[in-house]
């Protein structure tokens, strides 16, 4: 009978305690001619099967004797050797199995045998031993011999390796590839007919086939080029030689959970990779695609016509092309399902091309990076947020549910403290004992692998992944695991932190802020009320109310910090601890929320210091401090309903311990910038403001900042084009000691247009 996948959406038994473990548990490549490996088992397996009472089976051979064996594994067997007697026999069996080294003989009633096939019946060919094309197979089933020995005899033995089609196939289900008949004579996969599936093939050289199978008609058609009599070194493990008379007895189907998507035609040839690839020399993310990330009305001044781009979106798309560094996996997972389900075509990207493998990475470099983003806007943060909780039995079952159905193809995402998120395309899976399924899945940081596995184990609630860097793993109370239909991407996308998006009001949990750090490190969140959320040392907490990390499926094992998420609120300070990091690079600390952006880039790093950035939304004010003498650059938005303002200091030096501020005080319409320090520097400063209008921008450079002092760029009476005034408080007392006038070096104009 059919052996089942069980399904869990209505019953999981836990029967064992898992027993395979990824971390150290080969690939699916296990010797198999002339001595298998040493924890596979040697010649016929120790403690037979029972037979299998109801299939009949006419066994056909003239020289190697194969039908004994068939025999002790199946009821119902007729041996015969005399071609004759195949004449008016067939249509009382099930199956006909021609043997090694017998086909040749058969050629006469190669008609009789292609109506069997054609009529529903099953048709297994053992090792033909010979060279040459095989006369008696089907249309569309021939077979080419080029050798009658495999490779490397009598010296080296083949081994075996499943292919993709064949991890997943009913008669390979729950086996391991030295299980399997193995390999004895040389066919080119490639000189089999159209009409063949192969499941496996040599590994030494994998362009011969070991095992292949089709559908004739009404009929099956089973080809092997193993040997399966007692004298064989690899006869091939009873289950195995059980499965392949029930799959050409039809008495088991295909896999039902199995979606068709295949590493090595529907992932990317190239692997996981991050910002900016070459030729161009542009960020991966630009005007246009933050406008479909944000929405119209939270990255644009006006609903209608060119898109004149508010400043805190353009501020979140630096943020989010920045961290493209830790890798775009979860959007080449999410790229890769939409080519396969035909949601996008892969010609529209480049010519010719038929399916993501056909694809460049520059040719979806922006569409990548765009379905990496949405993990930040909704739909999708709030659905990953609320998947993630499952249990992962509950997770199994809807992917078997998802894959049996074969509509709405579902994405495995793996989350980790330290190591941020993975996003796997689960395409098949397959029970390998009982209670122990593995997943298969597309891992776009290891490219054209098809032996990669999530195992689930139902009798403990686990799971296992190795990432090849890293061993993954969880249960239920890890909360780590979670699925996204592939819907979810293709809704669209809205910003509940952006000034101008009706998602600010209209989702459930109210506006929401986002805050980001790169660079590696730890980050803790602490809000008016003294919760926080985040990393404290080793320890995690969650005390800010619907607060939540997003980790970033990026996929490359970079050391990076989720982003925290929360419901919009006045005064957060972000603590910034690199106590663990032994290596610095510039760190990227940011808040958004509603008209409001602030960020610093600490351009000393964080690898044994502890920073703290403060920003209060009301007052439009943020401070940055930390604990070893540095320089940053520090970024500060704020947006009212018809404009906005962003005021930047690139190059400012910081001395150890004492903070720095900027502020934007929109009544007054001063730029006011504190140094706290005991130390004196000099910076450029840069500001802007713009409108549905357009975009005016000041720059100066070499601005001086001395120990203690106040600064306050008047923007209120700049005319937008000339000179700006700036007053000086020596002491930080409110006693303006000088005022200067401040030559505008960018005089020109900015319209930040996105086409559409």
């Amino acid at each position: 009978m059919f052996m089942r996948v069980l399904r869990l959406q209505h019953r999981l038994l836990a029967v064992l305690i898992l027993s395979l473990t990824l971390a150290g548990s080969p690939a699916l490549v296990y010797g198999s001619e002339s001595s298998p490996p040493a924890s596979a088992p040697s010649g016929l397996p120790a403690s037979p099967v029972a037979a299998i009472p109801d299939i009949r089976v006419l066994c056909y051979e003239t020289s190697i004797p194969s039908c004994n064996r068939i025999k002790e594994l199946v009821t119902n067997v007729t041996k015969v050797s005399t071609p004759s007697q195949i004449s008016g026999m067939l249509d009382r069996y099930d199956v006909l199995y021609v043997a090694g080294a017998s086909a040749d003989t058969l050629v006469d009633y190669a008609a009789a045998i292609h109506d069997f096939v054609g009529a529903g019946g099953g048709l297994i060919v053992e090792q033909p031993n010979r060279t040459g094309t095989l006369p008696i197979m089907p249309a569309s089933f021939e077979v080419f011999v080029s050798n009658h020995l495999y490779p490397g005899y009598p010296v080296k033995a083949s081994t075996i390796v499943f292919t993709p089609e064949g991890a997943v196939h009913p008669i390979l289900q729950g086996l391991q590839p030295y299980e399997t008949a193995g390999n004895y004579d040389s066919v080119m996969a490639a000189n089999l007919g159209a009409g063949y599936i192969t499941l496996a093939l040599v590994a030494e050289n994998q362009q011969l086939a070991s095992l292949a199978v089709g559908q004739y008609q009404s009929g099956r058609v089973i080809f092997h080029t193993g040997k399966i009599t007692s004298d064989s070194v690899t006869p091939g493990s009873d289950t195995y030689i059980q499965n392949l008379f029930r799959y050409a007895a039809r008495q088991i189907g295909d896999n039902p959970y199995d979606l068709g998507f295949r590493p090595t035609v529907n992932g990317y040839t190239f692997a996981n990779y991050g910002p900016k690839m070459a030729p161009s020399a542009v960020a991966d993310l630009g005007l246009n695609e933050v406008v479909q990330l944000l929405g119209t009305a939270g990255a644009c001044w006006k609903s209608t016509g060119p898109c004149a781009l508010r400043p805190a979106a353009w501020a979140w798309l630096t943020q989010v092309n920045r961290a493209l560094a830790v890798g775009r996996g979860g959007g080449m997972g999410v790229t890769s399902l939409r080519f396969f389900t035909g949601a996008d075509k892969p010609g529209d990207y480049q010519s010719g091309a038929n399916s993501a493998y056909d694809l460049t990475q520059y040719s979806v470099r922006e569409e990548t990076a765009l379905y990496w983003a949405r993990q930040f806007t909704q739909p999708v943060a709030l659905n990953r947020e609320s998947a993630r909780t499952a249990d992962p039995n509950t997770i199994l079952a809807n992917l078997l549910s998802a894959m049996e159905a074969k509509s709405d193809p579902l994405l495995l995402f793996l989350r980790d403290g330290s190591q941020g998120g993975v996003l796997l395309v689960p395409y098949a899976a397959i029970e390998r004992e009982p209670g122990v399924y593995h997943v298969l899945v597309y891992d776009p940081g290891q490219p054209n692998a098809t032996d990669l596995y999530v195992e689930f184990g139902t009798g403990d609630h686990t799971w296992r992944y190795s990432a090849g860097w890293a061993l993954w793993n969880g249960d239920a109370a890890s909360g780590n695991l979670g699925l996204t239909a592939l819907s979810e991407y293709a809704k669209p996308s809205t910003c509940d932190w952006c000034a101008g998006s009706t998602a600010a009001t209209a989702s459930a949990a109210g506006t929401r802020e986002q805050f980001w750090l790169l660079g590696g490190g730890k980050l803790l969140l602490t809000d008016n009320q003294g919760r926080r959320l985040g990393q404290s040392g080793d320890q995690w907490l969650n005390e800010i109310p619907a607060g939540y990390a997003d980790y970033l499926d990026g996929g490359l094992g970079a050391d990076s910090a989720p982003v925290y998420i929360v419901p919009t609120d006045d005064t957060m300070q972000m603590t910034l601890d690199g106590a663990t990091l032994a290596s610095s690079t510039p760190l990227f600390a940011s808040r958004f929320g509603p008209g409001f952006a602030a960020a610093v880039e600490d351009l000393g790093g964080l690898a044994g210091v502890q920073s703290t950035l403060t920003t209060v939304r009301t007052a439009a004010r943020m401070t940055y401090q930390s604990s070893q003498q540095t320089t940053a650059n520090m970024l500060l938005v704020v947006e009212n309903a018809t404009k906005g303002c962003q005021a930047a200091l690139e190059q400012v030096d910081l001395a150890a311990g004492q903070p720095i501020s900027l502020q934007i005080d929109q009544t007054s319409e001063h730029v006011v910038l504190h140094n706290a320090g005991t130390s004196s520097g000099a910076f450029d400063f840069r500001m802007g403001c713009s409108t549905g209008v357009g975009s005016t921008w000041f720059l100066h450079k070499e601005v001086a900042l001395a120990a203690g002092e106040t600064l306050t760029f008047d923007y209120g009476q700049w005319d937008g084009a000339g000179a700006l005034q700036l007053m000086v408080d020596e002491g930080s007392d409110q006693t303006v000691e000088q005022t200067l006038s401040l030559d505008n070096e960018l005089p020109r104009l900015f319209l930040p247009v996105v086409r559409r």
